[in-house]
């Protein structure tokens, strides 16, 4: 009755204060001390509450009403009554590990915008308080992150990264040294085996380089003139003429000439009439031969015979027939020497028919003795050697030899080009010399030549000094078979030709593999290069880079405003310094100076006195953290991150302190005020909320109740009122209590009462907004206690 009647007064006028303090009152009016008898309980003024701690300051303690008053009151201002103490309970268990006691105020604790709402109201009368808690937090802020890395210096952190620089560069060095190196071995080890190879073909060209000069031929040929000439042709043809000369000196030894008799009688009847007779018939030679012959001629003897007329005889007017052996050896030196003559003026038939009368002449005188032995040697010794055939050039060297013995139509010095210039010149040059007692002389001296010839024919590289095996092959093709002249010459040619060749393969090859070798080194080496490059570019465009050029208070400013890439150049430092405190403890450092670098403000008046640091600012603190969040990770232990997490969280709460109250309000006092009911009363709309109830009731009725409603509100007394605004002032600043307000159960009445409880405190509200102080007036209302 008596809150539907309070509602009835107040409902749609009253303020916020009204609202409070007529919903607390209703539910702490069954408890109070006192004779009310709309509600039938007794009210006791002096209950104390020990749950709740005693205020500090002045030791008072708590009565049960005011604390239920104020619990009342603090639920009832939060937008989630029911949610407020589960998060303000976890929150604080959170926070409090890292930041103890200087924690966010509890309606931030809380999440709760309704209770930060009402904290802010409660500052308004003072606001010490609350500053003194913003800046114990913001303090304690700045101590967590100031002590991420207490003992840290930047400057460790660069001496880390220049050493590291430099390690990277001499390793990156060293690699290279030895890939050069190796590179380069290989490139000396080809070039040694090219070297080794080029030194075994200058050597086989060696042995040609003493018949490089222009004398090496003319003494070669000189020599092989010697062994042939004077020691071979000159004694074999001085043995012939000894022969000859020793058959029949004193011209004693008669044969029988007939055969060459015969001889010349068969030239002469062979003579061709047509012809020229002084052309086909050596006269002289023909009329010595016939004049040998006998001539038996019939002539008169002087004996007379029958008749009377001398007798005939036969008579001799001719020769005997015969011939001294010596004469005939004398013929044959000039039939010889005639022969050669016709053949050399071309009369074929001539020398044709002095071979027969040689022949004949040769026949007679086989049954010499003297002549058979002289014959023997020239035909079995001197004739093979060096009268094989008219054409044969061993048989025109000695004959000019024979006619010109100054040799001025043959000079030694040619005369191995002579008899090596055809195939058929060199095989009557071998004839000779394989029947000569100089032969060993006179094969060296052909070797020599052709070597001389070989040296000179341009076969060694003027640059190289080495075999050339394609103008080796082609000398070797010129002489073909006339190499033969020299035993043994040709196939020493061809296993030169073959060492050649080979050396030639083997240098080829290991040019290439030499261009190969050195083409790799200049690889390398340009690898080298750009890998140096790299590294340089890796070091000065990456963190190593960064930190190395920056000043020393702002290590890791340029890495970490680089969001792309900041989490992977902190794990890259991270990893640099796994192994070094003193550089971990620098960057740590470094990054915790960024971060107060760009996470804090210059409101100052956010620390205590004498705190010249920089206040976190919740804004640049979430946005560093959620830019760099995973590359904080890889530098803070997760110790650490979780107290950087924690600071993030305070700030995130702090924010939500950010809550706008209008100057001016009044609402708390008045709402915890004993004269509640005469301030929601004193309002236009309460005067005239009491005239419609007395009009409604009647005078007497309606004024009654209007009594019983202000006895009820009345039985709040100051001091609890203002206990309940120590404890609600209290509750602002310390988790603790606010938890305990929170949490506590305040029982309440009956559906119909809540009902009535919170129109009564909704039109306190409305009255507080649409009523100004010059309309604020008494309203007099007498009012009786009912008699029983």
């Amino acid at each position: 009755m008596v809150a539907d009647t309070a509602a009835s007064l107040a409902g749609g006028i009253g303020g916020l204060a009204g609202q409070s303090a007529v919903q607390v009152a209703g539910r702490q009016g069954a408890k109070a001390v006192g004779a009310i008898p709309v509600v039938g309980k007794t009210l006791n003024l002096s209950s104390v509450d020990p749950s709740v701690p005693v205020n500090p300051g002045t030791m008072n303690p708590v009565t049960r009403r005011a604390a239920d008053m104020a619990a009342e009151i603090y639920r009832g201002k939060a937008t989630r009554p029911d949610e407020v103490a589960a998060r303000l309970e976890a929150n604080r268990a959170e926070l409090r590990p890292v930041l103890g006691d200087r924690l966010p105020s509890p309606g931030a604790l809380a999440e709760d915008p309704g209770i930060v709402a009402f904290e802010r109201e409660l500052a308004m009368r003072d606001r010490n308080p609350t500053i003194l808690r913003e800046q114990a937090i913001n303090a304690g802020l700045r101590d967590v992150v100031d002590g991420l890395a207490p003992q840290g210096d930047p400057a460790k952190l660069q001496l880390a990264a220049s050493e590291e620089a430099a390690r990277l560069r001499a390793e990156t060095q060293t690699a290279n040294d030895a890939a050069i190196a190796q590179r380069q071995l290989r490139v000396d080890t080809v070039e040694g085996r090219a070297q080794t190879a080029d030194a075994a073909r200058r050597g086989d060209a060696a042995p040609l380089a003493p018949y490089q000069s222009a004398d090496a031929a003319a003494g070669a040929s000189q020599r092989l003139d010697n062994a042939v000439v004077d020691q071979t042709y000159l004694p074999d043809r001085t043995r012939k003429n000894e022969l000859y000369s020793a058959v029949d000196p004193n011209r004693t030894e008669m044969v029988d000439a007939t055969p060459m008799i015969d001889a010349a009688t068969r030239v002469r009847q062979q003579i061709n009439e047509l012809g020229p007779q002084g052309q086909q018939l050596p006269a002289e030679f023909v009329q010595r031969v016939e004049r040998l012959a006998p001539n038996i001629e019939q002539q008169p003897s002087r004996v007379l015979g029958p008749d009377g007329a001398p007798v005939m005889r036969d008579v001799n007017t001719g020769g005997t027939g015969q011939a001294a052996v010596g004469d005939i050896v004398d013929l044959q030196k000039y039939t010889g020497k005639a022969r050669e003559t016709a053949r050399q003026a071309g009369n074929f038939d001539l020398a044709d028919n002095i071979g027969q009368l040689r022949a004949g002449a040769s026949r007679a005188v086989e049954g010499s003795p003297a002549a058979a032995e002289a014959n023997n040697n020239y035909a079995e010794n001197f004739a093979p050697k060096y009268r094989p055939g008219p054409g044969d050039e061993m048989a025109k060297f000695t004959k000019e030899i024979d006619r010109d013995a100054t040799r001025s139509t043959t000079p030694p010095s040619e005369t191995a080009k002579r008899f090596l210039s055809s195939p058929e010149k060199a095989a009557a040059l071998r004839r000779v010399l394989d029947d000569s007692p100089a032969g060993a002389q006179g094969n060296a001296a052909v070797r020599d030549y052709l070597l001389s010839d070989l040296a000179t024919s341009g076969v060694i590289d003027s640059r190289s000094g080495m075999i050339r095996p394609d103008r080796l092959r082609a000398w070797r093709q010129s002489y073909g078979n006339q190499l033969e002249a020299a035993p043994g010459f040709g196939s020493e040619v061809d296993a030169m030709i073959a060492r050649a060749q080979k050396g030639e393969r083997v240098s080829d090859g290991l040019a290439q593999q030499i261009k190969a070798a050195q083409t790799r080194l200049r690889e390398t080496e340009r690898a080298a290069g750009r890998s140096e490059r790299d590294i340089d570019d890796r070091i000065s465009k990456g963190a190593l880079g960064a930190v190395i050029d920056a000043d020393p208070d702002k290590a890791v400013h340029s890495i970490m405003q680089n969001q792309a890439n900041a989490a992977g150049r902190l794990r890259e430092l991270a990893a640099l310094t796994a192994n070094n405190p003193d550089a971990r403890a620098g960057l740590k450092a470094a990054v915790r100076d960024y971060l107060i670098d760009r996470g804090t403000t210059s409101a100052v008046e956010k620390l205590p006195p004498g705190d010249s640091r920089s206040p976190l600012s919740p804004a640049k603190v979430q946005a560093l953290f959620g830019d760099h969040a995973n590359a904080l990770t890889a530098v803070f232990s997760p110790a650490e991150m979780s107290a950087m997490r924690v600071v993030q969280k305070a700030l995130e709460l702090q924010r939500t302190e950010q809550v706008r109250v209008r100057s001016g309000s009044d609402t708390i006092e008045k709402g915890l005020s004993a004269s509640v009911f005469d301030n929601a009363r004193d309002t236009p709309l309460g005067r005239a909320a009491e005239i419609v109830t007395r009009l409604k009731f009647g005078m007497l009725k309606g004024g009654g109740m209007i009594a019983s409603a202000r006895r009820f509100l009345g039985n709040m007394t100051p001091e609890d009122s203002r206990q309940a605004l120590d404890l609600l002032n209290r509750a602002a600043i310390d988790p603790d209590l606010a938890l305990l307000l929170a949490s506590r159960e305040v029982k309440v009445g009956s559906p119909q009462y809540v009902n009535t409880v919170q129109r009564l405190l909704g039109a306190a509200a409305a009255t507080r907004e649409s009523v100004s102080e010059d309309e604020r007036r008494p309203l007099e209302v007498t009012v009786r206690p009912t008699r029983n």
